[in-house]
């Protein structure tokens, strides 16, 4: 039964041209502290969302309460005089909807989300985003890595955000490096030639 309230939403991925200008800019010798904040903000409330999920849950999306959505019968939220409820093929469909299920990156996701909101400096902030964008989903058995995060966190198909991070400006040549070296171990590690052949 379809809840006949508000919709569950979830954080939306973030547009490739927003984090395109942070990397020209600091490139540049510029940085944009407001856009820093935005994208870093908007990546936090992603993780956010991977974290929610993980957990079967939800924010009311009328209140803001945290709820524990049931997998049988209903969930009513129980906020003061909240009289917004869902169940779970609803809830499962939004998952669906925002590209939402966490995958096999919940270590990155953690990370992100509980280090960001401590990060005080611009250099601080922008090193813990190029951290999670260039992260992977990790096979638990081998604890190597699978593929690229990318596809969950930018606005874009899996080849796109591949093709987009292999050829965004390095804030750390070492990073960049690994990135790269850990990419041909991955499910993504033909999407990179491709782009490098064009």
């Amino acid at each position: 039964m379809e809840n006949n309230f508000e919709k569950i939403k979830w954080s939306p991925r973030i547009r490739l041209n927003l984090i395109k200008r942070l990397y020209e800019s600091f490139a540049k010798g510029i940085k944009d502290i407001e856009l820093c904040d935005d994208i870093g903000l908007t990546l936090y409330f992603r993780c956010e969302t991977f974290m929610l999920v993980l957990n079967n849950e939800v924010k009311c999306p009328k209140c803001g309460v945290l709820l524990k959505v049931l997998k049988q019968g209903n969930t009513q939220c129980h906020g003061n005089k909240c009289d917004w409820y869902t169940d779970f093929k609803t809830y499962w469909q939004s998952i669906k909807n925002y590209s939402a299920w966490p995958g096999r990156a919940i270590k990155a996701w953690e990370v992100y989300y509980k280090e960001f909101p401590s990060k005080k400096t611009f250099d601080e902030k922008i090193i813990t985003i190029d951290t999670l964008i260039h992260s992977f989903h990790i096979d638990e058995k081998t604890n190597l890595p699978v593929k690229t995060v990318a596809s969950k966190l930018f606005e874009a198909n899996r080849k796109e955000a591949i093709i987009f991070l292999d050829n965004l400006s390095a804030i750390n040549d070492t990073t960049k490096d690994e990135w790269k070296k850990d990419l041909l171990h991955t499910i993504d590690k033909n999407m990179v030639k491709c782009a490098n052949s064009t």
